[in-house]
């Protein structure tokens, strides 16, 4: 984290069970509810039954002329009770670390009663593969604009923020390689 932080700050948020929420997530298309939503019934398993009629996957949405997610929600994923469940991550400190991995549900807390920004840095750790390799080369050139990577949602990214890394603060071979930045060889 690259700030201090703390529950209801905007700090981040997981489902503590990653493989209830993961098995839940990929059965999920294949049941339907039969009873309506918010009656007492809706979450008692003999009210959703199978259904593989439907080519719908709850979650998965449109983006960039492909498909994105899945993003779980209350309406579309109510067993996980997501307003119950999310937990947030305790305080942090400049400097703290905190990992998780990709496949955790997680999340911002959308509500930031803080006084300062919650800002956080997403630190991938992936092998260097062709196809990761073309990413590397995606993300360079967003990063070099001051933009969001290519797989996070548009937006104005932090072009105009003071203070955001460029090309020259990477002064590591290593880090600029992993950045798809040019380095200087003896």
């Amino acid at each position: 984290m690259s700030s201090e932080t703390a529950p209801t700050q905007g700090t981040l948020r997981v489902y503590p069970d990653v493989l209830l929420a993961n098995s839940y997530i990929i059965l999920r298309p294949f049941f339907r509810p039969t009873a309506s939503a918010g009656s007492p019934e809706f979450l008692d398993a003999q009210s959703w039954q199978f259904d593989i009629s439907s080519p719908e996957f709850p979650g998965i949405y449109a983006k960039d002329g492909g498909y994105a997610g899945p993003r779980p929600t209350p309406e579309l994923h109510p067993h996980l009770e997501l307003e119950k469940t999310m937990t947030s991550v305790p305080k942090v400190y400049p400097g703290d670390t905190v990992f998780w991995h990709c496949d955790v549900v997680h999340a911002v807390e959308e509500e930031h009663t803080g006084i300062g920004d919650s800002a956080v840095m997403y630190i991938p750790a992936v092998p260097l593969t062709p196809l990761n390799q073309k990413y590397v080369e995606r993300q360079k050139e967003t990063f070099l604009k001051g933009m969001c990577p290519p797989d996070f949602p548009k937006g104005p990214g932090e072009a105009a923020f003071i203070g955001t890394g460029r090309a020259e603060d990477i002064l590591s071979p290593v880090g600029r390689i992993a950045m798809g930045l040019p380095i200087s060889v003896a």
